[in-house]
């Protein structure tokens, strides 16, 4: 017999891989010990009434088999009434059986449920045992409606999952104000409700909601096995949301027949801007801009959105020194961000009329930069409105100056239109054309501006409703090159309602309030 010696590091080298193979022994073998065995069974060509009998459930393996073109397998189990296993149907060996479709009845043979041809991945169906303590499992091909073996698929095919019975689980918790501990209930202030999600390897999506108790308490009773993550809302403009739990983006890991309870999940209070104000002021002259006096100006609120564009917030009138200011309370929408303010003026230009408000932090009293806003080039003055229509007068004849204010002569035209709100049409508004001409304005004085009265008229139908609304706005353009792209003034000149017997003239205000609740959700400008 020739022997070899073993040197120190070769000695070492043994051990380490004997050392080795046992860890690997003990770590394969646990595993191996833990997986379910699978059970080679015999073909169940047979009918429901003579299924091949299995065993209890749970069942201490797995099973296996093969299907033959028209047959059906059909195989019987015993279990406690009321639990439940998750059955599936795979084919890992071949030949596969390409197309499966599994079915389970009950012990008088009633067809409980069935999945119909899965042509791709694996058919499962959720079996609860009934009363009797009977389930019956059938495997079968496409197609074959009627479980009798009308098909022409073969091959092998696995049912797993009647090893380990599912059974109800639930989750609960309790939702608290971070400051003062106290639960949040769900039936009143801040209305606090739970959504239950289930997180699956491409996303988490809701499964069912409720509202916490008086205390803030929630829970899930009912669900199964799986990750999941809850999501917490309040109403608007109460605590900060929506809050995820775990807010770290993973799951909470919920076992078979397990309770979890999350504990304590803190909600930190909303806190808002406390207000947004400013001045609008004339850009040449720096006179302050009222909104309760001629030019009627008025402000508007809002906030830059997810995509870059604006968010309507609100809108409001400066005062009389042209001071404006939205506060939390009132506008109700004070979330940090980014803000825009832009002011609306009659005979002002909506080129340039806005100032933004970046950065604006929770709690924080912002003063924004002033919105300086221009004349337009020609304005409108001296403006004479009909007198009240009666039935005897249907016709509106009004007059108005127009105003050079540049030192240039300006040739163009005017033109005024009518729109009428609720006239008895199929649309909501009409707009129509009442008078057009050719103006020459002469250039401006160093006394004054270079002037030109117009005179137009339309009349009104008798049969317009009660209640409809005329407001007519002026412009000018500039030639040379169409005026209606070169206008240099705009002007509302009034309003005119319907009433009984007659028509009247509507208070400038009122005309404003008119315009203003037609503009004041607009996008700003200046923004694409």
């Amino acid at each position: 017999m020739h022997i070899t010696s073993l040197t120190a590091g070769g000695l070492r080298s043994v051990i380490r891989l004997a050392v080795f193979w046992l860890c690997a022994r003990l770590l394969f073998g646990l595993a191996w010990a833990q997986t379910p065995p699978v059970v080679v069974v015999e073909r169940g060509d047979n009918t429901c009434a003579t299924a091949q009998n299995l065993g209890g459930l749970p069942a201490v393996a797995s099973f296996t088999s093969d299907l033959a073109a028209g047959d059906i397998d059909f195989y019987r189990f015993t279990g406690t009434p009321g639990d439940q296993f998750e059955v599936q149907l795979n084919t890992t060996a071949e030949p596969f059986l390409y197309i499966r479709n599994l079915a389970w009845f009950d012990g008088a043979c009633n067809l409980v449920q069935g999945t119909g041809p899965v042509y791709y991945g694996a058919p499962i169906i959720r079996v609860t045992v009934p009363a009797d303590g009977i389930v019956v499992l059938a495997v079968t091909g496409d197609p074959d409606p009627a479980y009798n073996g009308t098909h022409e698929n073969s091959g092998t095919y696995d049912l797993t999952g009647l090893t380990v019975p599912i059974r109800p689980n639930a989750i609960s918790g309790r939702i608290v104000d971070a400051q003062t501990g106290a639960g949040l209930p769900g039936t009143q202030t801040p209305f606090a409700s739970v959504i239950l999600e289930q997180c699956f390897w491409y996303g988490c999506y809701g499964q069912e909601s409720t509202a916490t108790d008086e205390q803030g308490g929630f829970r899930f009773d009912g669900i199964y096995a799986g990750e999941f993550r809850v999501r917490v809302a309040t109403q608007a403009l109460t605590y900060i949301q929506p809050i995820y739990f775990p807010a770290d983006g993973a799951a909470v890991t919920v076992l078979s027949g397990q309770n979890v309870d999350l504990g304590v999940i803190p909600l930190e209070p909303f806190v808002g801007v406390a207000s947004i104000s400013g001045l609008v002021v004339d850009a040449v002259t720096n006179k302050a801009l009222p909104g309760n006096l001629e030019p009627y100006t008025y402000v508007k609120l809002m906030i830059k959105n997810y995509w870059g564009g604006y968010d309507y917030v609100a809108d409001t009138y400066p005062d009389e020194n042209g001071h404006y200011a939205f506060f939390h309370a009132d506008s109700g929408l004070f979330y940090p961000g980014d803000y825009q303010v832009s002011a609306h003026a009659r005979q002002y230009q909506t080129v340039s009329n806005w100032v933004d408000v970046p950065g604006v932090m929770a709690g924080e009293v912002r003063v924004a930069q002033p919105v300086r806003i221009t004349s337009n080039p020609v304005r409108f003055y001296d403006v004479a409105p009909c007198s009240d229509l009666s039935d005897s007068q249907r016709t509106c004849s009004f007059s108005f100056t127009m105003v050079n204010g540049t030192a240039e002569a300006m040739h163009g035209a005017m033109w005024t239109l009518v729109t009428g709100y609720d006239t008895g049409g199929f649309e909501l508004e009409t707009t129509f054309q009442v008078c057009r001409e050719g103006v020459v304005l002469p250039a401006a004085t160093k006394k004054k501006g270079g002037r030109k009265t117009a005179e137009c008229h339309f009349s009104v139908p008798p049969n317009v409703p009660l209640g409809a609304t005329y407001c007519i706005k002026t412009r000018f353009g500039t030639r040379p090159g169409d005026p209606y792209h070169t206008v240099q003034g705009v002007a509302d000149l009034f309003c005119m309602q319907m009433v009984p017997e007659r028509g009247i003239i509507l208070p400038a205000r009122q005309s404003v309030e008119i315009e203003r609740a037609r503009n004041a959700r607009g996008w700003p400008r200046g923004h694409r």
